[in-house]
């Protein structure tokens, strides 16, 4: 697991002081392997006060959704899988379609509040990338669907 928001700020990134904390896995097992070490956001700047006790997590590799039944849902990968609760909030995702059983999803990025074990779908994609690093192209803003424009793209930082 990767702590994007702390590599940025090392690597001398101004906004990422408001940023939440942000985190990158490469599978669901890398995920259930390190949650007990992702630290949700704690700070009143503008992007905390809407992640409060939650973090972002992109996944880098693709997952399968699955629902299990009204109240569960999972993400399963090769590696893995995660098991949470599905409530009303989890289909709240913009201008995304919610995702249907069985979709394979790209790109995933979640909202994950790790005293609930609470997943919130903020980003994915349908389609496979072209090229690994897209992961990194995209900015902030655009992962995230706020329209924040004052945010840098970590492929910037990285």
């Amino acid at each position: 697991m990767i702590d994007l928001k702390k590599l940025a700020q090392k690597k001398g990134v101004k906004s990422a002081v408001f940023w939440p904390n942000w985190y990158s896995v490469g599978t669901i097992k890398d995920f259930l392997d390190n949650r007990s070490f992702i630290e949700p956001t704690k700070n009143m700047l503008p992007m905390g006060l809407i992640f409060y006790n939650s973090a972002v997590v992109q996944i880098e590799n693709s997952v399968i959704f699955e629902k299990i039944d009204s109240k569960k849902g999972k993400f399963l990968d090769l590696s893995a899988e995660f098991e949470f609760p599905l409530n009303i909030h989890f289909l709240s995702i913009g201008d995304l379609d919610p995702p249907e059983d069985k979709d394979r999803l790209y790109k995933l990025v979640i909202k994950y509040s790790p005293k609930k074990e609470m997943v919130k779908v903020l980003n994915y994609e349908k389609s496979h990338p072209q090229r690994p690093q897209e992961i990194y192209e995209n900015e902030f803003n655009k992962n995230l669907k706020f329209g924040f424009r004052f945010f840098s793209s970590p492929s910037k930082v990285l």
